[in-house]
């Protein structure tokens, strides 16, 4: 059974703000479901969301000469 989480309780789980965690699902970084006026999320699937989004960047900041704690800053 999935534990849906709100706006409010994801970016307490990504330790970000709420304007990031809408970024983020605008951009589609994160999946997020509308139920009437709220958007839900599945935290395990927001977690593969944002690991799936590290390994994308990870190459390219590897292009650019970056490391990868600054390429975890990016995305979270």
């Amino acid at each position: 059974m999935v534990n849906w989480q709100t706006v409010e309780e994801i970016a307490r789980h990504l330790r970000t703000s709420c304007s990031t965690v809408y970024k983020l699902k605008e951009r589609g970084d994160i999946r997020g479901y509308r139920v009437g006026r709220q958007i839900l999320f599945d935290p395990d699937e927001v977690d593969e969301d944002i690991k799936r989004a590290r390994r994308k960047k990870a190459p390219e900041a590897a292009e650019r000469g970056h490391d990868d704690d600054e390429t975890k800053r990016e995305i979270s």
